[in-house]
């Protein structure tokens, strides 16, 4: 009986997890890689939770700071709720990983994806109800 009631438990968590709002990461300005965590600013900066832990959902920002013009290196495979790029700014999806965006985009800079042909390829998946906003490529 007793086990019946853990496992009951920890459905009801898990099921609940999945509805916490987005995690806010905005990417710092410059160059560099999507799993460096120094590269983000957020309230929850730990190794075990940067924009892509498996267990929050996150809010991308590619630096929207018009003063500066970043490019973010996706060197990790990554599911995100929501991607804005800024003016100048740059998501480069380097081959062999990919990308899941599962809420919106704004896309005012520049989302490149870079494939050599030879191993895996690189990926961008939208859900088929992401809207697109912005005047980026």
């Amino acid at each position: 009986m007793l086990k019946h009631h853990l496992f009951t438990f920890s459905l009801v968590v898990l099921s609940c997890s999945g509805t916490a709002a987005p995690l806010d990461a905005t990417w710092l300005g410059g160059s560099g890689n999507w799993d460096e965590i120094s590269n983000w600013s957020y309230s929850a900066v730990t190794a075990a939770n940067f924009p892509n832990n498996g267990l929050d959902t996150f809010s991308v920002i590619i630096d929207n700071d018009d003063s500066i013009d970043s490019i973010a290196s996706l060197n990790t495979n990554a599911t995100i709720d929501a991607l804005t790029v800024g003016i100048g700014d740059q998501l480069k999806l380097n081959n062999n990983f990919s990308l899941r965006i599962e809420n919106s985009i704004a896309n005012n800079g520049i989302i490149a994806l870079t494939d050599n042909g030879i191993s895996s390829p690189t990926t961008l998946e939208i859900n088929e109800t992401v809207p697109y906003s912005g005047n980026g490529v």
